[in-house]
């Protein structure tokens, strides 16, 4: 049952994973190339309309823009494996824990060149969904294995009390026999 429940959650953030990647990649082409309350602004309006938190970072880990809070207010995001991830190949991914919004979160990162200017976008969605996919698939098996127990034990007392009763035929048969 584990490993069903990983499976499932496997999926359901990869498939996660791939939507943000690309909603990363229009995000980056609709936001301004800009930095502070303009681009922070941008972050929170494209924000509400995708349902992610949005983050633009430069290369050097400065929050260029944030949808959640002023971009002013966050620490250097140079040392978050997703944007050092982006900033070596292009793009990167990871779940975990954020200390800003205080919740577990899939990340996803993506970096844009515009000629010789170089950012970051990210996207994240809280995991929260997932794991509620998840609780409730457990429960479904906890459920279903549950009532296949139960089946399976009916249908054992069904058949053992049918075969007590011809033993017992042939008991007596045998004792009918054996009188004469």
């Amino acid at each position: 049952m584990p490993y069903i429940a990983l499976t499932v959650e496997r999926h359901q953030v990869e498939t996660l994973a791939e939507r943000l990647f690309a909603e990363a990649r229009l995000a980056g082409e609709t936001l301004p190339w800009s930095s502070g309350e303009e681009l922070d602004a941008a972050c929170a309006r494209l924000a509400a309309d995708l349902g992610v938190r949005v983050t633009v970072i430069a290369p050097d880990g400065r929050v260029l823009g944030e949808s959640t809070r002023p971009s002013s207010e966050l620490e250097n995001h140079a040392n978050r494996p997703e944007i050092r991830a982006a900033l070596a190949t292009g793009t990167g991914q990871k779940k975990r824990w954020s200390t800003t919004v205080r919740s577990r979160l899939l990340y996803t990162a993506w970096r844009q060149t515009r000629g010789d200017d170089v950012r970051i976008v990210r996207l994240a969605l809280p995991l929260t969904a997932v794991a509620a996919n998840v609780a409730h698939l457990r429960r479904l098996l906890v459920a279903g294995l549950l009532a296949g127990i139960i089946f399976g034990l009916a249908a054992a007392l069904v058949l053992s009390r049918r075969m007590l009763r011809r033993v017992h035929r042939l008991v007596a048969f045998a004792r009918r026999l054996a009188a004469g």
